[in-house]
This record gives structure tokens, C-alpha cells and sequence, in this order.
């Protein structure tokens, strides 16, 4: 049963679109996230309805906040979003959500016309170092380590899978681990063999996670080593590029 209670697994950022697969009690429901297909249950008062029409113009032509939190200025009143929120249909100084203007003074960037690139990944994840860590989530201010990857990835105008164990699946592997280049997913298993953790190679050596927070760590053949607890936290798996910016 949907309750407040109940386990957080993943979060829709604000401007996100979501599609109604069900309703339940008088304030829950189910949907599918139409950026990466995921299903769960939300309260429907976190959300506001958007024509059918309107749909595939915002979730193509929008940008996404490079702000850590930033408010969205409508006439008498604020909305504080967070790096990563969509912004629907934005000219540079205002845009629509979803029949209202809203005025946004941040720095934002525009997935679908990025050069995909090692260069911006690094930058866009640095944004994210000292967030706390939190399951299920995605923003700066509470974060998961798929979440950290997915949301990184997709500023940068590449879609990911929710989940660390299906976004392995992306991607073609590193043979050795010495040859991993900044901008690589490196993976880890827990102690059953599933694949559990998941990070941003920052350059040899040097990895960028959520544990905790995130943070910058040491990264080998063997895995994480935190240097803050002296010994290896993470076991790697595999090493996949997404990028390949010698072709």
C-alpha cells in the first residue's frame, strides 16, 4: 500500500513529466517516469496536470538547472529548486510550468544540444561533491549513488537507467583497469556478486561516489579505498565507457 511511510526509491525533480498508470485511496499514485521508465507511487498533490499536447514539446525542449538551489520567481511568490530541475520550454529568462511564467536567473544548460563530452561529466559531477547521501535520491540536497550517475549523465544528454544493476548493461567495457579514462562508470559488487554501487572515474586513480556523500575517493584494480577509513570500501566489478571521444 502507498503511504508516507513507506520506503523512497527514487524522486521526480521538479519540471519532470510523469504518466498516471493508476489511481489509489484519495491522494496516491502510481506512474512512470517518462525520462528513464521508472514506476512508483507518488501523492498526487506534489503534482500538476499538463495537456497531452504540451508533453512532447516540454520533455524535448527544455534545460535543466545548473544551480544548487535557486529560486523560480512568479509574481508574488518563490520556488525553490534544485540542480537538475527541468526547466519546460526556457528562453534564457523565463519558462512555462505548466500555464504560469516563471522567471529563472541561474545557470542552466541544455541536454539535448551538449556536446557529450569526459570534460562536462567531471564538471557537472563536481557540482554534486558534499551532497549528503540519501537512498532514493537525486538532487544536491540528498542523493543516491545511481541517482548521483543517472542525473549527471542526463544534464550531459545521456539517459540512464534508475538503477545501478541496470545501468551496467550501458556502455562498452574497459579490458584493464589501468586504461579507465575520466568520464568512465566504474562498478561494484556486494558480497552475494550483485552489482550495488556505482561511480564517476574522475582520472586514474581517482573515482567521484555517493557513499555517505560524495566524495572523491582512490580507485584500483581491487575497488574504492577511502582514505578517510583506510581500507578498500567497494569491490570493483567492471569499468564501462560511455564515451568514446577518440571516434
Amino acid at each position: 500500500m502507498p503511504s508516507h511511510k513507506s520506503e523512497m526509491v527514487s524522486q521526480v525533480l521538479f519540471g519532470e513529466i510523469i504518466e498516471i498508470l493508476d489511481r489509489q485511496q484519495a491522494n496516491w499514485w502510481k506512474v512512470r517516469c517518462l525520462w528513464d521508465n521508472y514506476i512508483g507511487w507518488v501523492s498526487s498533490l506534489q503534482f500538476s496536470p499538463i495537456a497531452a499536447d504540451a508533453v512532447e514539446a516540454c520533455s524535448l525542449n527544455h534545460s535543466r538547472s545548473l544551480e544548487i538551489v535557486q529560486p523560480a520567481v512568479h509574481q508574488d511568490y518563490f520556488l525553490p529548486l534544485t540542480m537538475g530541475a527541468q526547466l519546460p520550454m526556457y528562453d534564457g529568462l523565463t519558462f512555462q510550468f505548466p500555464d504560469r511564467t516563471y522567471q529563472f536567473s541561474g545557470q542552466t544548460i541544455i541536454p539535448a544540444d551538449v556536446r557529450s563530452s569526459s570534460e562536462l561529466i567531471v564538471k557537472i559531477a563536481r557540482r554534486y561533491l558534499h551532497a549528503p547521501y540519501l537512498w532514493g535520491g537525486r538532487s544536491p540536497l540528498g542523493i543516491d549513488c545511481s541517482g548521483f550517475v543517472q542525473i549527471v549523465f542526463l544534464m550531459a544528454g545521456i539517459a540512464l537507467p534508475r538503477d545501478a544493476n541496470k545501468q551496467v548493461a550501458v556502455g562498452e567495457p574497459v579490458d584493464f583497469a589501468a586504461n579507465m579514462r575520466a568520464g568512465d562508470l566504474a562498478y561494484f559488487v556486494d558480497q552475494q556478486g550483485r552489482t550495488t554501487h556505482v561511480g564517476i572515474v574522475l582520472e586514474p586513480q581517482k573515482i567521484i561516489h555517493a557513499s555517505g556523500q560524495v566524495k572523491i575517493d582512490r580507485l584500483d584494480h581491487y575497488g574504492i579505498f577511502s582514505e578517510q577509513e583506510q581500507r578498500y570500501t567497494h569491490t570493483l566489478r567492471v569499468i564501462k565507457r560511455l564515451i568514446d571521444e577518440e571516434a
